[in-house]
């Protein structure tokens, strides 16, 4: 693998293997279906105003007072500026 410029990358070794069911089962708790193929990436480059966008568009952004307060559909701060 090569960096943009073209350098050559060094390899890393292989993260260990996560212990016990903890995390997998908070999901399933939350209706999520974590697979190896959840996340399809075909190595494009990362489209940050894109991501802000589907961020925002999914959120419900209110002042209060003079701090924006970005909350999840669900009522939750997601952000505080």
């Amino acid at each position: 693998m090569s960096s943009p410029e073209g350098a050559e990358l060094p390899a890393v070794p292989q993260s260990p293997k996560a212990e016990g069911d903890g995390l997998v089962e908070t999901h399933r708790q939350m209706g999520l279906d974590i697979t190896a193929d959840t996340l399809c990436y075909g190595g494009e480059r990362f489209d940050l105003g894109l991501t802000i966008d589907a961020i925002l568009g999914s959120s419900q952004p209110t002042f209060e007072g003079k701090v924006l307060v970005v909350r999840s559909t669900g009522g939750e701060a997601l952000e505080d500026r």
